[in-house]
């Protein structure tokens, strides 16, 4: 789940790499707060609206696995999901983690930007970098990884700055 202004082919990096090891990557578009949408003056929508976007390319990739005319037919394995998000992205992930069918989530360069989300209690992964001027791994992400229910695992990498999980300023 891309990040606020971010567009969904913005972590080739990681998505490249997670399908080479046969891994079924999904990376939707979140029209409300996409690049287009922000430059464009337009963005807005609210939190709930990019979990349905994850939760509904979730849908699109498991039916496609269900559909004999789809190259993805018997490949996908929607008993073993994890979603990954960046900076707006990871709080989405956060809410699309209440959903049953998330095993588990990773968080990065984010955390928990309102208190009254629920931590999904699944394994659990937030990656911050210690030079990120935009969200803070002391201010933001630490707090919800100690509000995270165990498993969960905190890196805070030195020297990487907020764009350090996407392939923008890299």
């Amino acid at each position: 789940s891309h990040g606020f202004s971010g567009v969904r082919v913005q972590s080739t990096f990681l998505t490249a790499s997670l399908a080479s090891w046969g891994m079924i990557v999904v990376a939707p578009e979140h029209p409300s707060r996409d690049l287009t949408a922000v430059l464009g003056g337009t963005s807005g929508g609210s939190a709930s609206d990019s979990s349905d976007d994850l939760l509904q390319s979730l849908d699109l990739i498991a039916s496609a696995g269900d559909d004999p005319s789809s190259l993805f037919d018997g490949h996908v394995d929607a008993e073993r999901v994890a979603a990954v998000g960046h900076s707006a992205g990871g709080g989405t992930v956060l809410l699309a983690a209440a959903d049953d069918r998330i095993d588990g989530y990773v968080s990065l360069a984010s955390g928990r930007f309102d208190d009254s989300v629920t931590m999904p209690a699944k394994p659990s992964l937030f990656v911050a970098g210690a030079a990120d001027g935009v969200v803070s791994a002391d201010e933001t992400t630490r707090p919800a990884y100690e509000a995270a229910p165990s498993p969960s695992t905190l890196w805070v990498i030195d020297g990487v700055g907020h764009n350090g999980f996407d392939d923008f300023c890299t």
